[in-house]
C-alpha cells in the first residue's frame, strides 16, 4: 500500500505504514521509502498539497503538524512522519497542559484507548491522577473512533493501533469532574496525611498550616539524584563538560527518563 503526493512535474510515493484520517484529513502518517521520497511526502504534507493514500484522497487541517524523519540501515531508506500538534502520541508527542483548543487527537499506539485518553486529559487539562481509571467512561461521550488506514504488509508493528478525536474544553471537562465529584460518581479516596484548609487563607496561611503534613509527604519522596551520589563518568566526556551543579541537574534529568518519557527543569543562569 503507497502513500504518494504530486509535486512540481514529478510524483512520489513511499510504502506506508499507517494513517490515521479524520473524515477527509490526515491526522497521522507513517511512511517508508527512499530518503528523497520521505522527505518530499512529509513536506508537501505540511504545505499542505493533497496527499493520495492507495486509491484516497487526503489534505491537512489548518492546525499545525510536526514532522519525524530518520535514515535507516546505511542510509538508503528513511522513515517518515508527520502528525498533528494536537495529538498526544505514547512515547512521541504529548500535548501542551491546558492548551485553548477544543480539540485534541489521542493515538494508541498499543490500542488501550482508555488509559491513552485519561492520560491525555490528566496531562492537558490537569486532572487529578487519583481518579485515572474513571475518566475514560466519565468523559466517554467526548471522544470518537477515527478510521486507521494500515498496510497489511507493516501491520505486525502496529497490530492494535486505535485512535480517537477528543472533543472538550478545558473549563467542559471540569464542569463535568466537578459534577460527579459533587453527586458521588467520584470519591475523593483518604489520606493518611492530616491537612487543614480555610477558604479565606493565602496561599502562605495555608502553607504554614500544613507544613507538617507537607514535611511527612515530602520525607517520603525518594530523589532521583542527589548531591552526595556519583556522576555518570560519560558526563565529563561532552563537548562543553558542565560546572559540577549543572552536571548533578543533567544527572537527575537523565535518571527521570528512566522513569517517564518527558522530563523538565526549572533553574538560573549564573
Amino acid at each position: 500500500m503507497k502513500i504518494s503526493i504530486q509535486a512540481i512535474e514529478r510524483s512520489f510515493e513511499a510504502e506506508l505504514h499507517f494513517a490515521v484520517v479524520d473524515n477527509k484529513e490526515i491526522v497521522a502518517a507513517s511512511y517508508v521509502g527512499v530518503p528523497e521520497a520521505t522527505t518530499a511526502i512529509t513536506a508537501g504534507i505540511i504545505e499542505n498539497r493533497q496527499v493520495r493514500v492507495d486509491t484516497l484522497l487526503f489534505n491537512r487541517s489548518a492546525d499545525a503538524f510536526r514532522r519525524l524523519e530518520r535514515k535507516i540501515g546505511y542510509g538508503d531508506v528513511a522513515h517518515g512522519m508527520v502528525f498533528n500538534s494536537l495529538a498526544s502520541i505514547d512515547g512521541i508527542n504529548n500535548v501542551l497542559q491546558g492548551d485553548d483548543n477544543n480539540k485534541g487527537y489521542i493515538i494508541s499506539m498499543n490500542g488501550n484507548i482508555k488509559e491513552d485518553v485519561s492520560n491525555h486529559v490528566i496531562e492537558r487539562f490537569g486532572l487529578p491522577m487519583e481518579f485515572q481509571d474513571k475518566y475514560s467512561g466519565l468523559l466517554g461521550f467526548m471522544y470518537q473512533e477515527l478510521e486507521v488506514i494500515q498496510n497489511p504488509q507493516f501491520k505486525e508493528l502496529y497490530p492494535n493501533l486505535r485512535a480517537v478525536r477528543f472533543d472538550g474544553t478545558e473549563q467542559e471537562v471540569l464542569e463535568i469532574v466537578e459534577s460527579a465529584l459533587r453527586n458521588g460518581m467520584l470519591i475523593i479516596p483518604k489520606s493518611e496525611v492530616e491537612g487543614v484548609f480555610n477558604p479565606e487563607w493565602s496561599m502562605k496561611e495555608y502553607m504554614i498550616n500544613n507544613a507538617q503534613p507537607m514535611n511527612k509527604l515530602l520525607a517520603e519522596m525518594k530523589p532521583l539524584h542527589t548531591m552526595q551520589e556519583k556522576l555518570e563518568p560519560a558526563i565529563a566526556t561532552m563537548d562543553r563538560i558542565p560546572f559540577p551543579a549543572q552536571a548533578h541537574v543533567i544527572q537527575g534529568l537523565v535518571n527521570g527518563f528512566g522513569e517517564v518519557n518527558s522530563v523538565w527543569t526549572a533553574a538560573n543562569m549564573g
